[in-house]
């Protein structure tokens, strides 16, 4: 007969929380900033948003409304459903039952991302499918949460962290309670930081597109790899209750 295990403090699961928390945070900059490095990638490449859907949806209106070329906007439809089908996969592996694997939308994203460029370095992709590929990643970066814990952290963009921002700065100066001003404040400290580390990420991938090159996407795939590291090496032991 096994002998059931001595249950977890409070302080323990205190600890716990609070350093799973910090790990989350860590993980959502590192995932932004990737975000923000793929995006200008593309941006720069073909003139194509990989990550902020609503500049695509206002050049496809204007593309349809100056009867401009077709290429551009099947660029611009092309990353629009990438994008949701990369949504739609990472969404679905999160709450696929038989998936053990908390880290495989990362390691599905590094082996689209090192195909892509293997397969580029002796035949160049087209605009098309090179488009379609980013934004797929992109997508499924947009769905990645850290499950381990009992916070889930979806990433949110440029729009929706500013948006964030500004509530949170909103709560912070008409709350009288004490908490709930240092919570809100907290807050919006961390969404700026998201929309930093964006801004960040499209300067970094700016500045070395043309000395890497082709090999321009490894860079991503090292970072989502050190995500990957950091969930199943720091989060696992992190013993949380399941609500």
């Amino acid at each position: 007969m096994e002998t059931p295990s001595a249950p977890i403090s409070t302080d323990i699961l205190k600890s716990n929380v609070i350093k799973l928390t910090r790990i989350e945070q860590a993980l959502a900059y590192i995932i932004v900033f990737t975000a923000g490095f793929v995006d200008v990638i593309a941006y720069l490449k073909w003139k194509t948003y990989v990550s902020l859907m609503s500049g695509n949806t206002t050049q496809m209106g204007i593309f349809l409304n100056e009867d401009s070329t077709k290429t551009t906007l099947n660029l611009s439809v092309t990353a629009i459903v990438s994008f949701m089908a990369g949504i739609f996969i990472g969404t679905t592996l999160e709450a696929w039952k038989k998936n053990k694997i908390r880290t495989l939308s990362f390691f599905l994203i590094a082996i689209l991302y090192s195909t892509y460029t293997f397969i580029n370095l002796s035949h160049p992709i087209s605009p098309i499918l090179s488009v379609a590929t980013l934004g797929i990643g992109v997508g499924m970066l947009n769905t990645i949460v850290t499950a381990e814990g009992s916070m889930k952290l979806n990433t949110v963009f440029v729009t929706g962290a500013l948006v964030n921002v500004s509530i949170y700065l909103s709560n912070w100066l008409m709350s009288d309670n004490k908490n709930e001003k240092k919570k809100s404040r907290f807050q919006a400290f961390n969404f700026l930081l998201i929309w930093a580390f964006f801004l960040l990420g499209t300067y970094a991938g700016s500045s070395v597109l043309d000395d890497l090159g082709d090999w321009i996407l490894m860079v991503p795939v090292a970072l989502v790899l050190i995500c990957a590291f950091v969930m199943h090496f720091f989060c696992r032991n992190l013993i949380i209750p399941s609500k």
